[in-house]
């Protein structure tokens, strides 16, 4: 079940804890995009290959690319453009598939979303961030520090 599509499912299914953590914590802000910073990095450790999960996030980050360029919105814009390109540096199950990687790519997803719109919470994130990246390696069956 380690297809896109399990994947994709399973990241959905898992974001409810932290959906539920910012509901009960935060109110009702910015849900959505919990929902879908789990989901996303529940696809995130592919990045690294030329995979559905990659067309994927590049295809939903050309919204948030378009609104940070008009916006003038440069480090956004930055942080965005360094989601997409350095995984391509790494081979496939390398640095982006760890835990090591989840920390890096995340901290710099956080980094833009608070830049572009602020968060209610970075836990928040943190904690979907965690929940998509986790699930993603567990249904690979393949968990590694560096």
């Amino acid at each position: 079940m380690s297809s896109y599509e399990g994947h994709i499912s399973a990241g959905a299914a898992t974001s409810m804890i932290p959906v539920a953590f910012s509901a009960v914590y935060n109110g009702l802000d910015q849900l959505w995009l919990v929902f879908l910073t789990s989901v996303i990095f529940s696809l995130y450790p592919d990045m690294d290959t030329g995979s559905k999960s990659r067309r994927f996030i590049v295809i939903v980050s050309l919204a948030p690319a378009t609104y940070f360029a008009n916006k003038d919105m440069m480090n956004s814009l930055v942080a965005l453009a360094l989601l997409i390109i350095i995984p391509t540096a790494f081979k496939h199950r390398g640095f982006v598939h760890s835990l090591i990687g989840m920390v890096l790519f995340g901290g710099i997803y956080v980094y833009m979303v608070d830049m572009s719109i602020g968060m209610v919470s970075p836990s928040a994130y943190a904690i979907a961030i965690s929940t998509g990246y986790l699930t993603h390696m567990a249904l690979d069956k393949h968990f590694k520090l560096v």
